[in-house]
C-alpha cells in the first residue's frame, strides 16, 4: 500500500509482484458513515486548535537546538502546514484502519519513519497486534555533523520493532547510534547485491565507471553558498575528465529527488556523449 510511489515501474517489477502473489492494495474508499466521522474529527480539531497554538512557552522550548529556539521564524510555516495537512491525515488514518480490518496482515514493512503513511502504521500497530520492520534506505557517512542530521531527520528510525540492513557496515552504524543488536537483521540489498556478485565474477569487464551524484540541496547553511555549489560542479567536471583520461566509459546516475541539481549541461560540457540517467 503506497500513496507516494508507484507499486511497480516497469515489466520486471510488475512481474516480481505478480510472481510473489502479493496483493496491491489500492487507496480504499470510505463509507458514508466514515466520511461523516472524518468531517466531525476535522471540525473538532479546527475548533480546538486555537488552545494549542496559544501555548507559546511550550513551542519555544520544544523547537530548540543547542539551547537556541527557532520557534519565532518557524511559527507561521508550522501553523500553515498543520492546518493544511491534518485534515488529510485524519482521512488517511481512517483509510488505513479499513485496510487493517479488511486484510489479514501479519507484519508491516515500511520504508521510513518520516513518511506520514508509515507513521500511521507505526502508531496503529499495537492496536492491531502487528510488528513493524523498517528497510534501510541508504548509506550515510559518519561524522558529528551527519550524526546530528540523521537523528533530526530520523534516518535510522526510532520506533520500529526490527531493522533490515544491507550488511555488517550498516549494522555497525546502527549499533553506533544506540540500537540493540537484537533489533538489527542483515538482509542484504536487492538493489545492490546482484551488482557486487557480477563485480566479483572473473568474466566481468571493467570498462565502465558509474558515477552516482548527490548534490548540495540546502539542508545545511553552507550548502546555500554559491562557492560550495561552484566547487561541487568543478568536482563533477574533474571526475569526468579523469575517467575519460583512464580510458574508461563513464555512466552518470543522478539522484532522483526533485531538489537535486540537474547536472546534464555541466557534464556534457566535458563530453556530450556521456550517458546520464535520473
Amino acid at each position: 500500500y503506497n500513496t507516494v510511489m508507484p507499486n511497480f515501474w516497469n515489466y520486471n517489477t510488475f512481474s516480481t509482484i505478480k510472481k510473489s502473489k502479493c496483493h496491491i492494495i489500492n487507496d480504499p474508499s470510505l463509507s458514508s458513515s466514515l466520511k461523516i466521522k472524518c468531517q466531525e474529527k476535522i471540525s473538532n480539531f479546527k475548533n480546538q486548535s486555537n488552545q494549542y497554538w496559544n501555548k507559546e512557552d511550550f513551542f519555544e522550548s520544544f523547537f530548540k537546538y543547542e539551547n537556541i529556539s527557532f520557534w519565532t521564524p518557524f511559527k507561521e510555516y508550522f501553523f500553515n502546514l498543520f492546518e493544511n495537512k491534518i485534515p488529510d491525515y485524519i482521512i488517511q488514518i481512517e483509510k488505513i484502519k479499513v485496510i487493517l480490518n479488511k486484510y489479514k496482515i501479519k507484519n508491516i514493512l515500511i520504508w521510513s519513519e518520516t513518511n506520514p503513511i508509515d507513521l500511521i502504521f507505526l502508531q496503529l500497530r499495537n492496536q492491531y497486534g502487528h510488528k513493524v520492520f523498517k528497510l534501510q534506505h541508504g548509506y550515510y557517512p559518519e561524522s558529528q555533523t551527519s550524526h546530528n542530521f540523521t537523528r533530526a531527520f530520523r534516518i535510522y528510525g526510532l520506533k520500529s520493532d526490527k531493522y533490515f540492513v544491507w550488511g555488517e557496515l550498516s549494522k555497525l552504524q546502527y549499533l553506533n547510534h544506540g540500537f540493540s543488536d537484537k533489533k538489527i537483521i542483515i538482509t542484504g540489498s536487492t538493489a545492490h547485491d546482484a551488482v557486487f556478485q557480477q563485480a566479483n565474477s572473473s568474466q566481468i569487464q571493467n570498462d565502465y565507471i558509474l558515477l552516482g551524484t548527490n548534490s548540495p540541496v540546502g539542508l545545511f547553511a553552507d550548502e546555500i553558498s554559491t562557492s560550495i555549489r561552484q566547487e561541487y560542479e568543478d568536482s563533477i567536471k574533474t571526475i569526468c575528465r579523469e575517467v575519460i583520461k583512464s580510458n574508461k566509459k563513464l555512466i552518470v546516475k543522478l539522484h532522483p529527488a526533485i531538489d537535486q541539481m540537474d547536472l546534464t549541461s555541466i557534464i556534457h560540457e566535458v563530453d556530450p556523449s556521456i550517458p546520464i540517467f535520473r
